[in-house]
């Protein structure tokens, strides 16, 4: 939901509690479950449980993705980069360089069904010609920061590119 369609599910979009409420849109999310979740004690459950069905369940399932820890690592490494510009290139580059062997083409398969499963969506630059196209800079965002949550930890990261894929 966008911040305003969380006001209104929350019933109270008073300038009182904007703060408030901003604060847990932000750490939280915004699935609708979870904004009507009214025992907050089980809300990182909740979360966690949205998590593993949707990007674990679901897309290990339709990628026939045997290794579970590899595409957590990275689904981690797309929602610590939101809103930065990456390629298949530089994201296989960067497991390399920590001993994980991955090829481009896997890191495209995993891109592609994590789009897919409509848990990350692609920007791709509208200013390139010719074969700028070709080498696939993107900028990748979370479609419900309250996954990123789950994945990377409340509060790490950089927050104004939180606030860009809030935006």
């Amino acid at each position: 939901m966008s911040f305003k369609e969380f006001l209104k599910f929350k019933g109270d979009d008073s300038k009182t509690k904007t703060e408030e409420y901003y604060e847990k849109y932000v750490n939280n999310g915004a699935f609708p479950s979870i904004v009507l979740l009214k025992n907050e004690n089980i809300l990182d459950d909740v979360i966690k449980g949205i998590y593993n069905s949707i990007l674990l369940k679901d897309v290990m399932l339709r990628g026939n993705i045997k290794d579970g820890f590899l595409l957590e690592r990275r689904i981690t490494f797309i929602f610590e980069n939101i809103g930065n510009t990456v390629t298949s290139n530089s994201i296989a580059n960067t497991f390399q360089s920590i001993g994980i062997k991955t090829r481009n083409e896997t890191i495209d398969s995993y891109l592609g069904l994590l789009e897919n499963a409509h848990t990350i969506y692609k920007a791709s630059r509208f200013n390139i010609r010719g074969k700028e196209h070709l080498k696939g800079n993107a900028k990748y965002y979370c479609v419900d920061i309250g996954l990123r949550s789950v994945s990377v930890g409340r509060n790490k990261g950089n927050y104004g590119s939180i606030l860009e894929n809030i935006v």
